[in-house]
């Protein structure tokens, strides 16, 4: 199984295709990506990663975690591959890891696709405010089983949505259960909203092509791309109709198609 130092990754499709990066969200892995890869991988090079904490990716080291670590091994990964320059996709937390690569190597990408995604929060005390239900959450990981923790999670109302079609709803809770808790929970101290530095100031600088996909029904991260879309010529946003926040778990055929579209 491919390995880049502790970083797990998955390859699809033909090498001498435009090459594209997918990161997921929290509690997700490299698979997560399996039906958009199954959608994309005739047309091009699809590299799928497990971010730290989920899947296969357990580096015992803190330092693994933070995202200046996280996307120096994500540049790693593509120099092992040979590949120079690639498309980037990322969902959520992903989505913020993206766009710290995109800011942080802008020579490597050539365009950078952000799913329900944020540039983080713009104050101190909002991320205050975040990282103590970050770290509630950390300790609901340590103390209670996984099943449970993923119950409380997908309560939330940004995930409603995903509950329509009950049998891929749950066959993805029974991949989110081959996750490591410990892992998720380092995975929420040193990578959730509240620890990650802003990134708004700096949307002025972005040079690759950005393309915002939200959901109909998503409308907190409705409102955060518009306000982002503000900050840059570069960015566009695609509203997907009838999906919330996983617009690539509850819209596959019509996310391949958007992503499709815009890479090309």
């Amino acid at each position: 199984m491919p390995h880049f130092e502790s970083f797990y990754y998955e390859t699809k499709g033909d090498k001498n295709n435009p090459a594209v990066v997918f990161l997921h969200g929290f509690l997700g892995s490299a698979k997560s990506w399996n039906e958009i890869v199954s959608l994309a991988e005739n047309e091009f090079y699809c590299v799928t990663i497990d971010l730290p904490g989920h899947g296969q990716t357990m580096p015992a080291d803190e330092e693994s975690y933070a995202f200046e670590m996280c996307a120096e091994k994500i540049i790693g990964i593509t120099n092992s591959l040979g590949i120079k320059k690639f498309n980037l996709v990322g969902y959520s937390m992903g989505g913020r890891l993206a766009l710290y690569i995109a800011l942080n190597y802008s020579d490597r990408i050539n365009k950078l696709i952000l799913e329900s995604s944020s540039p983080g929060l713009k104050s101190e005390s909002e991320r205050e405010t975040r990282r103590e239900a970050d770290y509630a959450l950390v300790e609901k990981l340590e103390q209670t089983q996984l099943a449970e923790f993923l119950g409380d999670w997908y309560n939330q109302p940004l995930f409603q949505s995903l509950k329509r079609n009950e049998f891929k709803f749950s066959s993805m809770l029974n991949e989110r259960k081959n996750n490591d808790p410990a892992g998720l929970a380092r995975s929420l101290r040193f990578m959730g909203t509240g620890v990650q530095a802003t990134l708004w100031e700096k949307l002025s600088q972005i040079k690759p092509e950005t393309l915002l996909i939200v959901g109909e029904l998503d409308r907190k991260f409705q409102e955060i791309a518009g306000q982002m879309s503000i900050h840059s010529k570069y960015i566009k946003i695609e509203k997907v109709r009838d999906c919330g926040h996983n617009v690539h778990f509850e819209k596959p055929d019509e996310y391949a198609a958007v992503i499709k579209k815009f890479l090309k």
